[in-house]
C-alpha cells in the first residue's frame, strides 16, 4: 500500500512583478530559467515581506519608512514560481494542491496547465484546494502563481487606525502551500 504524503512548498520560491516580465503562465510553469534572476522568497510571504527580506526596503516599521514605499508597484500582478520534485509515481495517487491563504486573486499554473483562474481564487486570504492529479508528474514539477491585487471597491482587508496599512495591501501568498499525494481527494489543515 502506498502511504499518502505531504510536500510543504516553503523554500525556493521566486517572485517578480508582472511589469518586468512578458511570459505567460504556461511558459513560467515549465521553464525555470525564466525566473532564475527573480527575487528569492520563502513561503508564505507577501510581496512586501519578500521585498523587505531582500533588502529592497529596509526597516519598514522604523519611523515613517512604511509611508515612503511606493504603492504603484503593487497595483499590478506579481508572479511566484517554485520547482519541486515528486519521487513517487503520481499516477498511483490523487494530488491535491492546497492553499492556506492567497490575497487577493490568483491564477495558478502547474507544469504548463492552468489549474485555477481568478474566479476560483478571489477574496481576502482565500483558502482553497484543487485536484492537480492530471498535471503532476514524477520528477521535476513547476508551479507558477499570478497574484492579482484588489481593485478599488473589492472587499479586501479592513482598516484599523492603530495599524498602518501595508503598501502592498498584504498581496501575496499569506499562508502555506502544500501538495498532498493521497488515495482520495481530501485536504485538511
Amino acid at each position: 500500500m502506498i502511504k499518502p504524503y505531504d510536500i510543504s512548498l516553503t523554500d525556493n520560491w521566486k517572485v517578480q512583478s508582472s511589469e518586468c516580465i512578458s511570459e505567460s503562465g504556461d511558459a513560467l510553469s515549465t521553464d525555470p530559467v525564466l525566473s532564475l534572476d527573480w527575487l528569492p522568497a520563502k513561503g508564505p510571504s507577501t510581496i512586501l515581506g519578500t521585498l523587505v527580506e531582500n533588502k529592497v526596503y529596509e526597516d519598514p516599521y522604523f519611523g515613517e519608512n512604511l509611508k515612503v514605499i511606493p504603492t504603484d508597484q503593487f497595483k499590478v500582478p506579481w508572479w511566484y514560481t517554485i520547482t519541486f520534485d515528486i519521487e513517487k509515481n503520481p499516477a498511483e495517487l490523487f494530488a491535491t494542491l492546497c492553499f492556506g491563504g492567497i490575497n487577493y486573486k490568483a491564477i495558478v499554473w502547474l507544469n504548463g496547465k492552468r489549474i485555477a483562474d481568478s474566479n476560483d481564487i478571489e477574496g481576502a486570504y482565500k483558502i482553497t484546494s484543487f485536484d492537480v492529479s492530471a498535471a503532476i508528474i514524477a520528477g521535476n514539477n513547476m508551479l507558477a502563481i499570478e497574484v492579482i491585487p484588489p481593485k478599488p471597491g473589492d472587499f479586501s482587508i479592513g482598516f484599523v487606525d492603530w495599524n498602518p496599512a501595508p503598501p502592498d495591501g498584504n498581496m501575496g501568498i499569506f499562508r502555506p502551500v502544500n501538495l498532498k499525494l493521497h488515495r482520495g481527494f481530501v485536504c485538511s489543515g
